[in-house]
């Protein structure tokens, strides 16, 4: 499948591409499709040219994050998803160096869609279809508790609860994944 047929977009790929997308990174390589620094606007494609975009650990990089935004949902179609993983700021992931900003279970919040106001016309709103605070499994016995903590943590307003009490400090979580849709 060519480049050009491709309806997916994997930005700051990196070395982690997928076979079905476009993958796009500011570094060449010989998994790199196009090679573009996503803080330059405007982007290489043409409006609603994607049904789906990933971002997995790149807008935490991000310096202009509001025009960042503004041009996913450019070139993301009418309906089209856009899936975020990034590190929850409780994480130690969350302080490496060049992150630029801290994601909680709200972050999103301020650029979707509120039923209240769904009249108000902006030039970037998602909708938001699912969250989910995520925590570290690895195959160590200490590390068993995180899936039951995560269970837990989802559920109803918990998140909520848990990045605003001491919970966070004795379950740090790893990262949040969003998955936001450009309303149609």
């Amino acid at each position: 499948m060519s480049v050009d047929t491709k309806k997916k977009l994997n930005i700051g790929c990196g070395n982690y591409t997928m076979e079905d997308a476009v993958n796009l990174d500011m570094i060449a390589s010989d998994k790199v499709d196009v090679v573009h620094d996503i803080e330059k606007m405007p982007y290489p494609f043409e409006d609603g040219r994607f049904e789906a975009i990933y971002a997995y650990h790149i807008l935490e990089h991000t310096i202009n994050f509001q025009a960042v935004m503004r041009e996913l949902q450019r070139i993301l179609a009418a309906g089209g998803k856009l899936i975020v993983r990034v590190p929850h700021f409780s994480s130690n992931m969350a302080f490496v160096e060049r992150h630029t900003r801290f994601f909680r279970y709200r972050s999103f919040e301020p650029i979707c869609i509120d039923r209240r106001d769904a009249e108000q016309e902006d030039l970037y709103r998602f909708e938001i279809v699912r969250r989910k605070i995520t925590f570290m499994k690895k195959p160590v016995i200490p590390f068993f508790y995180n899936s039951i903590a995560e269970w837990i943590f989802n559920k109803w307003k918990f998140p909520l609860v848990y990045e605003k009490t001491f919970l966070r400090n004795l379950f740090p979580a790893e990262e949040i994944y969003f998955e936001l849709q450009k309303p149609r």
